[in-house]
């Protein structure tokens, strides 16, 4: 995440959706490093504290005065991110040469509950890191994944400071998702992430401004 008082805004990092990438182009703005350093254990890492946390962080006040945004992933692709990430950093073999079925996409719900599960949310969800409990986000704007690359400048008009191209980095090299996820594990997903589904589809559909559509 990055904390800019002198600049009024704060992005909030929603893990496996570009966030090491905006990180990096923004960390010149960052102010509050010491937040960025916490981490809760079985909830979520270090950088990536959620929206509502931060808030409570700096004060309900001052976060109402900043222009504050994050990202959302088509959770799909989000999946296959996750699966591809999390097998890898426990060893396992990422099954690249079949498709991905619903046994596939229920495992790594059982590694995301077991390891990032939420109070609001029993495993990793995105709209966790963005929403309030009551799934409404909190940020000023959530952006899709797929369009922040035409829309980087866009997004920050609001931002009083020479913000520099976004380069993107550490992308996790994995089967595209529509030729990887056989339909049972499409369904799978569907259900078990609905939330982030309704988030994804109000990001791409409507300018979020303090939660509601405008």
């Amino acid at each position: 995440m990055i904390v800019s008082y002198r600049h009024d805004f704060v992005f909030a990092s929603n893990p496996k959706a570009a966030s090491t990438s905006i990180e990096t182009a923004l960390v010149a703005f960052q102010e509050r490093a010491d937040l960025d350093a916490i981490e809760c254990p079985g909830y979520y890492t270090a950088r990536h504290m959620p929206a509502v946390e931060i808030r409570e962080r700096i004060g309900p006040s001052q976060w109402d005065r900043m222009f504050t945004f994050g990202v959302v992933r088509h959770p799909c692709d989000w999946l296959v991110s996750q699966l591809t990430y999390n097998y890898r950093r426990l060893g396992l073999p990422v099954p690249h040469g079949r498709r991905l079925t619903d046994r596939d996409v229920r495992h790594v719900h059982a590694i995301l509950t077991d390891r990032r599960g939420q109070p609001a949310s029993a495993s990793g969800s995105q709209w966790a890191f963005l929403c309030s409990e009551a799934r409404a986000p909190v940020v000023s704007a959530v952006v899709t994944l797929e369009s922040l690359d035409e829309g980087w400048s866009g997004l920050l008009d609001r931002v009083d400071a020479a913000i520099p191209p976004l380069e993107r980095l550490n992308r996790t090299g994995h089967p595209d998702w529509t030729d990887w996820l056989d339909s049972s594990a499409r369904r799978a997903v569907e259900a078990l992430w609905e939330d982030d589904f309704d988030l994804y589809r109000q990001a791409g559909t409507s300018k979020m401004v303090d939660g509601r559509s405008a």
